[in-house]
């Protein structure tokens, strides 16, 4: 994903830029019967992977993305971003959880419900 909006004369599909991704994501939802109202979003990755520096694209996609998601009055229930090495994550419906990897790192628990039940 790349920061804001899509150039005009851009070849890229749109959604590969965050203000598109992000709207043709919420509007799928909604298509499907999701309330996007009560959604949850968890951000995982905005490494800088190429090593360009401390605000490489990375932080400038991740900033994009929180001003865009608070533009719809949504907030990010949990996130882990930044850093130098790549990132995956993982939603695990049958668990109620989120995990991510950095690097070639084991899978890591980012939310899990679990968690969240006891804290209640």
């Amino acid at each position: 994903m790349l920061p804001g909006r899509s150039p005009t004369k851009s070849r890229s599909p749109k959604t590969r830029y965050a203000e598109e991704a992000i709207h043709e994501m919420f509007r799928r939802l909604a298509e499907l019967g999701a309330d996007v109202t009560g959604i949850r979003v968890f951000l995982v990755g905005g490494a800088d992977v190429l090593g360009e520096g401390q605000e490489g694209p990375g932080a400038e996609i991740v900033q994009s993305v929180t001003r865009l998601l608070a533009k719809k009055g949504i907030g990010v229930w949990a996130q882990h971003v930044g850093g130098r090495q790549r990132r995956s994550c993982t939603l695990d419906l049958e668990r109620g959880r989120v995990t991510y990897t950095v690097g070639n790192s084991g899978q890591q628990v980012l939310w899990t419900a679990e968690l969240e039940e006891s804290e209640a």
